[in-house]
């Protein structure tokens, strides 16, 4: 689970990173670069959690991810649908960090776990913010 993790962070990046090249507002674009850095930040965490958890095996390249990038890169340009997706997107994360904190309860890893999970919670909160301005 934690290499789907790491996985669905660097699609993440990815993800936010195409919508940098959109027509958004300044705002919106400062948020995004912001949530860029948490990314990088939940990839490198979590990756020094499997290097805890597995000090003698590297994270293995997994196929499936929570993420939705896929779609997103295959569909159109509008932002509202990459809204949409990426405020899914997060939803599913949080999802995976808060099952993965549940059951890590007595070890130290559970409150990173846990906060990763209120991190994606609040970039789907940044992103329903921009979804609807932009529905007005």
């Amino acid at each position: 689970m934690l290499e789907t993790a790491i996985k669905s962070e660097i699609e993440s990046q990815k993800m936010y990173e195409e919508f940098l090249s959109l027509d958004t507002t300044k705002e919106f674009e400062e948020k995004i670069k912001n949530i860029v850095k948490n990314e990088k930040n939940h990839e490198k965490t979590i990756r020094n959690i499997f290097a805890d958890w597995y000090p003698e095996e590297d994270p293995q390249p997994v196929e499936k991810s929570v993420s939705i990038e896929g779609q997103i890169k295959s569909e159109s340009k509008d932002l509202v649908d990459l809204l949409e997706k990426a405020i899914e997107d997060e939803r599913n994360a949080e999802g995976i960090y808060s099952e993965l904190g549940e059951r890590m309860q007595d070890k130290p890893e559970s409150r990173i776990l846990q906060y990763l999970a209120f991190m994606e919670r609040e970039h789907s909160e940044i992103l329903k913010d921009e979804l609807e301005r932009l529905k007005e």
